[in-house]
């Protein structure tokens, strides 16, 4: 059964490439009901069906293949337009999971995608109910724009550690614990807290800050929207009273005049110039020269400044914690996103797309074989295929977890989830973000010559996928944040017997490697025993164990003891703890793939459709355990004998899932108006369309260009 608009597609398209007909009808299971839990149910499912024909029929949202011939400016104003647009026809207010969605299926970057997801969040979350209600309708109404202002030229998200901040007669609290709280969640707490250098001096007799940037190191440099669109920012800064350092805090800043749009006063502001991607997006640079803001322009949620200059935290600030941590989810969904578009267009062309005479014909006689059917294209495309259902289930389980959470915050002020949580996503966060990137540029690859086109649009995908790397915390911290909680964990099994928390319970197992020490073996009998999932499963467990064993055999041993907690942190072991760190979060991906499965086969799903999830389960375990599997194999709990049968099973698995690797797929629904890709179109017509799209070309427009006549001429009427 094809999913509604997969039928509708194949209804209205009159001129299908006849392979992509054959591989459709092949189709054998419940494609609806796998479209419904990639969209998180009907309601969302029904939402985009209904905003994709929206932004399909009109002229101004849809996207075209000319997008890719734009320049910078260019494409800025067609997002600017496609705003202006969204905002006309759209039937509710732009909010951030408008401009979410509009990031996800729309060519380019979204203008003010950082207004709604860090300036809108930060006045959210970190202004009292009074500055809220002041600052918060002029956001949604786009009286004001804004940015999150907190890098620097010379610092990234980290701030430094400062004097303490006193609370009455009783309690100190260290000001690092107030101000972790709003980089923990916004970016990521850092193992160390160097200095942002801009000032806040406040000015008692004017009841004003004072905003400066001392030198150049510390203009900031960066944040999304600023360079040509914000009118305001937040701008993180050094809180300093009477000469003294009192750490970061955050202010409202105005930037531009909302009249001219010219900087005000003091300040100067631009764009910072070409960037690997996101060209359509104004990163931007501003220097502060002494510019006067009112005290009440310092958010004040959670510290409050009085005119006397008496600072005074308040307020529970891990709720913002929890809040914030909803960036960094949709920055998973991002990942699914970007990598099943660019799985689309390569497996479409893939089928459409043959090469040598290689394949025995009806007739018996030779003809090209489709370049999918290889089994090296299968070796690339296959494990990227399960990468990206796995991430799937995991993303949907992470955001139960996460409103699980907040529930439990909201109702009963309980905020144990909240350490587990950050563990698990920090790592998934570094894993989904790496294992993206790679995948949408192992699919260009896969698409050869025609992938390396723009007009693919798989290049366009691999632009705006190669930040998230490093936006909203650099995979390697990510790791380190991920590997000190495990090593805790690890550690206080070990001592007492019981795990840190219970999403983090299978490391409770780690009793078992060194109960059993040299015995530790793998029980396989046969190559059975790796097409089970709950056997693969088990040995993605084990091989995450065996490296938190060994990252604390590290960390114990005597051979080292004169080395500090952070020598050994940051010189001595830190690509050891990134490794396990990695192993763990793959184990956790597979465990909620899993358990995803089974939940969904419980449902009473396709039976089909469940066989064919567990295929994918299967790739993903065993090309994992080829990949990361060494701790298996340096402990002897697998011979190599096991990894050849992992890997032959491996092999299997690819013939296996091979007939439905378009109807699985396709169930994502992007239509041609979000794919906009000549090798990736539902029809598969790739031959008429890339020639057509290329005569399109810009450069076609004239005979000659601009200085040919002037330069190149002159060679060719030269005499020999």
């Amino acid at each position: 059964m094809q999913s509604k608009r997969n039928k509708e597609w194949s209804e209205t398209y009159k001129k299908v490439n006849h392979s992509l007909v054959e591989e459709r009808k092949a189709l054998n299971f419940n494609q609806e009901q796998l479209a419904l839990f990639l969209w998180d149910g009907e309601e969302k499912l029904e939402k985009h069906r209904q905003l994709s024909k929206l932004y399909t029929a009109d002229p101004i949202l849809r996207n075209t293949h000319h997008y890719y011939d734009m320049t910078r400016e260019e494409k800025m104003e067609c997002g600017f337009k496609k705003l202006n647009r969204m905002a006309e026809v759209l039937p509710e207010k732009i909010t951030y999971d408008t401009v979410f969605y509009h990031v996800t299926t729309n060519l380019g970057a979204m203008p003010t995608s950082l207004h709604h997801a860090m300036f809108e969040l930060a006045v959210r979350y970190l202004g009292d109910e009074e500055q809220v209600d002041k600052w918060l309708p002029l956001i949604l109404d786009y009286k004001i724009i804004g940015n999150y202002c907190q890098t620097e030229v010379g610092h990234g998200s980290n701030v430094r550690v400062s004097d303490s901040l006193t609370i009455g007669h009783r309690t100190t609290i260290q000001s690092e614990y107030v101000i972790a709280i709003y980089n923990y969640i916004i970016f990521s707490i850092q193992l160390f807290w160097q200095g942002l250098e801009t000032e806040a001096i406040f000015d008692k007799e004017k009841d004003e800050f004072i905003i400066n940037t001392p030198k150049n190191s510390s203009a900031k440099f960066w944040p999304g929207d600023l360079g040509v669109l914000s009118t305001h920012g937040v701008v993180y800064a050094q809180l300093m009273i009477e000469g003294k350092n009192l750490g970061v805090q955050s202010f409202m800043v105005p930037i531009r005049d909302i009249d001219t749009h010219r900087p005000l006063p003091g300040i100067e502001v631009g764009d910072i110039g070409p960037k690997f991607g996101f060209v359509a997006k104004d990163n931007g640079y501003v220097i502060f020269n002494q510019v006067r803001i009112p005290r009440r322009n310092m958010l004040m949620r959670y510290v409050n400044v009085d005119k006397e200059g008496k600072v005074t935290p308040q307020g529970n600030p891990k709720v913002l914690y929890s809040v914030m941590m909803f960036t960094r989810l949709q920055l998973l969904s991002g990942c699914v996103a970007g990598l099943g578009k660019s799985l689309i267009a390569s497996i479409r062309y893939g089928i459409v797309r043959k090469q040598f005479k290689t394949a025995a014909g009806k007739d018996g006689k030779p003809e090209e074989r489709k370049i999918i059917d290889y089994q090296t294209h299968l070796h690339r495309i296959c494990p990227q295929l399960a990468n990206n259902f796995a991430m799937a289930f995991a993303t949907r389980r992470m955001y139960q977890l996460y409103n699980d959470m907040m529930s439990n915050i909201k109702t009963k002020n309980d905020f144990s989830q909240l350490g587990p949580m950050h563990t698990i996503l920090s790592g998934m966060k570094a894993l989904f973000c790496h294992t993206a990137y790679e995948g949408v540029k192992q699919m260009r690859e896969c698409c050869g010559a025609a992938g390396f086109s723009q007009f693919s649009n798989i290049p366009n995908i691999i632009d705006a996928i190669s930040s998230y790397v490093t936006l909203e915390g650099d995979s390697v911290v990510m790791n380190i944040q991920t590997a000190r909680s495990l090593l805790k964990s690890g550690r206080k099994v070990i001592q007492t017997g019981k795990p840190l928390n219970q999403l983090l319970s299978y490391i409770l197992d780690l009793k078992v490697i060194l109960e059993k020490g040299k015995d530790f073996k793998c029980e396989a009998k046969d190559a059975d025993f790796f097409k089970s999932e709950q056997n693969l499963l088990d040995l993605l467990k084990w091989n995450a164990l065996l490296r938190i064993g060994q990252s604390l055999q590290l960390f114990a041993d005597p051979k080292y003891k004169d080395f500090s907690l952070w020598e050994k942190f940051n010189e001595k072991f830190q690509i050891d703890l990134i490794k396990m760190s990695q192993a763990h979060s793959y184990y956790m991906t597979a465990q909620f793939f899993f358990e995803g499965i089974n939940h969904f086969e419980k449902q009473g799903n396709c039976s089909n459709l469940v066989k064919h999830l567990r295929t994918l389960f299967r790739i993903f375990a065993l090309n994992h355990l080829t990949k990361i599997g060494a701790p298996l194999a340096i402990s002897k709990y697998l011979s190599p004998q096991q990894f050849r049968q992992i890997h032959q099973q491996l092999l299997q698995e690819y013939t296996n899932i091979r007939p439905q690797m378009l109807n699985l797929i396709e169930a994502f629904e992007y239509d041609d108006n979000t794919m906009v890709s000549a090798i990736g179109n539902y029809d598969g017509n790739v031959y008429e369309r890339l020639l057509e799209w290329a005569k399109s070309s810009r450069l076609n427009e004239k005979d000659t260009l601009d200085g040919f006549d002037e330069y190149i001429r002159p060679f060719l009427a030269a005499k020999l």
